[in-house]
């Protein structure tokens, strides 16, 4: 199974992408609070999200977030799956930073957080990252010159011509790697 990683570095096929460990030093205010309390409750066996690489279940989740943000996007594989950390919902972790502007409870903050931990939490348009040590490029399928219209919805994206082409590309890719 393929999964999709949005990156602003420039990889090539075959080469291993591993975390960015300076994620956590762009993180201010309440966003940081969020960051430490998610490392702080989750599970034992789970490394801190900043020993993590990011990546996205589906294609369309991750053409929005490359239109918002920008980065290429490129096809990836996890070889091991001991690779494979956990699958979250990242909608969820920003549900959490909506609650931490509203309440300082500890507890309250505990619970909140262990929400993004808990096996098939999810909101209502779940958008699924998959936190994992490392994965292999496959191919990369849009540069980040090519990025659609940053103001496009979830339900806008898989309507555009480039999400067409790049489902096109990653159903041949698919049907080479069988």
């Amino acid at each position: 199974m393929f999964l999709y990683r949005v990156d602003k570095r420039d990889f090539k096929p075959t080469e291993e992408i591993v975390p960015s460990t300076n994620y956590n030093n762009s993180l201010i205010g309440l966003t940081l609070e969020v960051e430490n309390k998610l490392n702080e409750v989750k599970p034992k066996n789970t490394p801190c999200r900043n020993e993590c690489l990011f990546l996205f279940y589906n294609l369309s989740s991750a053409l929005l977030f490359s239109s918002k943000y920008g980065g290429n996007i490129y096809v990836v594989k996890v070889v091991k799956k001991e690779d494979c950390y956990h699958r979250a919902d990242m909608n969820i972790a920003d549900s959490i930073l909506k609650f931490f502007k509203v309440t300082t409870d500890e507890q309250t903050r505990n619970d909140i957080a262990r929400w993004y931990w808990e096996a098939g939490s999810h909101t209502f348009l779940p958008c699924y990252e998959v936190l994992v040590s490392k994965a292999t490029v496959i191919e990369k399928i849009l540069d980040n010159s090519q990025r659609p219209n940053a103001n496009l919805g979830y339900q806008d994206i898989e309507r555009t011509d480039i999400f067409f082409k790049l489902l096109q590309r990653v159903k041949e890719l698919e049907a080479t790697q069988s």
